[in-house]
């Protein structure tokens, strides 16, 4: 399955903040997304998870658009984690990530099977300790990888992450990175970030910069290393 914008705008009222981006992104996909503070890298993350609808162009999941895709199926291809959370959410970590089932409800409650799928992903990310823990007593570390598990439980084609390494430190950086590395090859999950990080973007093949002006393109190799030294 591929992910494609063609020549969207996405308008930050009252100005044009992107303007004909396109860009073509497929399962076991593995992208840093770069850009100045400013440049419009959440709201390009947003539209491309079906949260923002361009202004003009398209988005499409092979040959459908993205925004004729009923709610609840969408949820089941794309998924996205912010930099914002609630600050004072009761509910423990084992209740936040089910949240990340909620598209595959057939009744009232979660299966045994949502179960074994948290359970597991707890496992993987090692955040057992944060099952019955409530989200508002976590550390910002904490709460960027329970959002992140629950962002996985969706079990979608596409993930997209902003900023994702912002509250680790160094080791558990290192960690996420080829954490989230292998699990898009294994499971042929696409997965777009977003960073500032220059000890992440040195570990990626192609990145997709934005330059300040709306614009954007894919880089690789030596292309990426140019963009920063002029970041």
């Amino acid at each position: 399955m591929i992910l494609s914008a063609k020549n969207i705008t996405l308008n930050y009222s009252p100005r044009s903040l992107l303007r004909n981006i396109s860009l073509e992104f497929s399962q076991g996909s593995f992208m840093g997304l770069l850009g100045k503070n400013g440049s419009g890298k959440t709201t390009l993350l947003k539209a491309l998870a079906g949260i923002h609808k361009p202004q003009e162009g398209t988005i499409c999941l092979d040959d459908q658009s993205l925004y004729q895709i009923s709610p609840i199926h969408r949820a089941r291809m794309v998924a996205m984690v912010t930099t914002i959370w609630p600050t004072n959410m009761l509910m423990i970590g084992r209740d936040i990530l089910l949240l990340g089932r909620y598209p595959y409800l057939s009744g009232p409650n979660y299966s045994a099977q949502d179960d074994e799928i948290v359970s597991e992903l707890a496992n993987k990310l090692n955040i057992q300790e944060l099952l019955i823990k409530p989200f508002f007593a976590m550390s910002d570390g904490q709460k960027q990888k329970i959002m992140i598990g629950r962002a996985l439980a969706q079990k979608t084609k596409f993930l997209f992450l902003d900023e994702p390494f912002t509250y680790l430190d160094i080791k558990q950086k290192d960690w996420l990175f080829e954490f989230l590395r292998d699990y898009s090859q294994l499971q042929k999950v696409g997965i777009l970030f977003s960073t500032h990080d220059r000890f992440i973007v040195d570990q990626l093949d192609n990145v997709f910069a934005l330059d300040g002006s709306g614009c954007g393109a894919v880089l690789t190799g030596e292309s990426i290393q140019n963009y920063l030294d002029n970041f």
